[in-house]
């Protein structure tokens, strides 16, 4: 009985000893973590700082915590007895202000609360303002109960301008989409035109309303690709004497520009020669020493320099040798760029009776080049069926998806007057793409004539 007596009161005075030790340890601080706003569960958490715990990991410590991996750390899906789902998340107040890192980053210190609450999403909106060249994405959040229009969002948020009808307001300006003679601002929701405008009001959150600036006019939209190339790019052209640059501002008339024309050397190439008649020719400037030495170099060995001679030199000798050779060939053996200068060629000399042989393999050929899809190609059958008198809006032309040629060639326009080569590429092909579309661009202003109106014809 005395050892059983023993044996008890050794267990008590262990017992008793540790909790005499627990209680003498001296903490460093102390948080409050409360969970649920209306119905809170509250929980003292007592930390030591050399043991350098997370927040995570001391909330873990008293209550269970679910979390999943995400690129910005951990985040909390469930504590205690709040879950996120589909509707909200869980936020995370710290000293009654929402916290600016994760919870296993977030510092603390004693006496800080921590603050877990269920909060439902903000609704919102992404406004995407589309220019035809460039997409600007905005998310815009908004009361879901508040009956807004789009018209009072987009006053909310972005810098508008509008006309007022009898069927409502349409828009003229949001932000850099301002409206010019000839487009319009279109609306789109998810997808599918907005037959409400802006005073839509049935949204849902993420929805997308998209206002895209869209052409009604293609003959005003060349004009404004125009002047965007005269704006930004024509000094650096002049300074190069690019034949196709200086024949579109002849037909331009009312543009100013002037060049010296180089001195008179002997030993340039054939298309050198040929490049410099015909920008001579745009200024009325006496290019009689240039034809003399190009009648001297020029031959007929490569179909397309042979086109670029015959306009050069106006001659008519070399334009029936020409001739002949052309009608000899098979005219699907040539490359489009190469048919259309040859159909150039034949058109600036008055020869049109083969204009509908060769319209007719542009359009077995059109969307078929060996050099694939490309602005440069398309800007020179632009010139060469303008020049015969044909409209390139002919269905004819017209691409597999329902484009029309003119608006295919537009889609490789940059938006600030440069156009590219391929769409594959967002580069600006200064070299060849670019000049060769200004001239498109102008004589596609010119519209059809009849006389049909010829590029290089500087009378």
């Amino acid at each position: 009985m005395k050892k059983l007596f023993s044996l008890v009161f050794a267990l008590v005075f262990v017992f008793g000893l540790a909790a005499c030790v627990e209680s003498e340890v001296e903490y460093d601080g102390t948080i409050t973590v409360i969970i649920g706003e209306e119905t809170q569960e509250v929980y003292d958490i007592h930390f030591l700082n050399d043991e350098e715990q997370t927040l995570l990991e001391l909330i873990e410590s008293v209550v269970e915590v679910e979390t999943i991996d995400t690129s910005y750390g951990p985040m909390v899906t469930r504590v205690g007895s709040i879950e996120s789902d589909d509707d909200g998340y869980i936020a995370i107040l710290k000293n009654d202000a929402y916290a600016s890192s994760g919870v296993d980053t977030l510092a603390y210190e004693d006496g800080d609360v921590f603050t877990f609450m269920y909060e439902g999403f903000t609704p919102y909106l992404i406004i995407e303002l589309d220019d035809g060249y460039h997409v600007e994405t905005h998310y815009v959040n908004y009361e879901e109960d508040s009956e807004l229009t789009l018209y009072d969002l987009l006053t909310d948020h972005f810098d508008i301008s509008y006309d007022e009808f009898d069927f409502g307001k349409m828009l003229t300006k949001v932000n850099h989409l301002e409206v010019q003679d000839g487009n319009y601002i279109a609306l789109y929701h998810n997808g599918e035109a907005m037959v409400e405008g802006v005073s839509f009001s049935e949204f849902e959150t993420e929805d997308t309303i998209r206002l895209a600036l869209e052409w009604w006019d293609q003959q005003a939209q060349a004009k404004r690709m125009i002047d965007l190339f005269l704006d930004n790019y024509m000094d650096a052209f002049l300074e190069s004497a690019n034949y196709y640059v200086f024949a579109g501002l002849h037909h331009l008339e009312d543009v100013a520009y002037t060049l010296n024309m180089a001195a008179y050397e002997d030993d340039q190439s054939a298309g050198w020669y040929a490049k410099w008649i015909l920008v001579g020719r745009s200024l009325g400037e006496d290019t009689g020493l240039f034809e003399d030495a190009l009648h001297e170099l020029a031959t007929l060995d490569y179909p397309y320099s042979a086109a670029l001679f015959s306009i050069a030199l106006d001659d008519e000798t070399f334009t029936n040798d020409f001739v002949a050779m052309i009608q000899s060939e098979t005219l699907t053996d040539f490359d489009l760029d190469t048919l259309s200068m040859i159909m150039l060629a034949f058109n600036h000399a008055g020869i049109t009776e083969m204009n509908d042989e060769f319209a007719a393999v542009i359009e077995s050929e059109l969307y078929a080049s060996s050099y694939g899809d490309n602005a440069a190609t398309f800007a020179h059958v632009l010139i060469a069926l303008i020049s015969a008198g044909i409209d390139p809006s002919d269905e004819r032309f017209m691409h597999e998806d329902g484009q029309s040629l003119v608006n295919v060639f537009f889609a490789y326009h940059r938006g600030d007057g440069s156009f590219m080569y391929q769409l594959e590429s967002d580069e600006a092909d200064l070299m060849f793409t670019t000049p060769q579309a200004f001239l498109a661009l102008v004589m596609y202003t010119q519209g059809l004539q009849e006389p049909a109106v010829q590029p290089f014809n500087f009378e």
